[in-house]
């Protein structure tokens, strides 16, 4: 990614990389399948049904992708 000069590749992982400790901390505090579903339920049903599983599981990651890049974005970091 760095020698063909395509960062910006690498930015979605940066960010969960960068706060991976907040998510895991907040995932016994917040159901996300429920935080998912409620805000893309008819997304996903609107989807076939073989790709609803996977149309699921990149809802719950947009969910928690979405906090981490505003934390990212603002340069809030949590060390341990």
């Amino acid at each position: 990614i760095d020698v063909a000069k395509l960062r910006w590749l690498g930015w979605p992982l940066a960010v969960i990389g960068a706060n991976a400790i907040v998510i895991y901390f907040a995932s016994s505090i917040i159901n996300w399948d429920y935080t998912a579903s409620s805000l893309f339920g008819r997304l996903i049903k609107a989807s076939p049904e073989q790709w609803q599983s996977l149309c699921k599981v990149s809802a719950i990651l947009l969910v928690q992708w979405v906090p981490l890049a505003w934390m990212y974005q603002k340069r809030i970091h949590v060390r341990i």
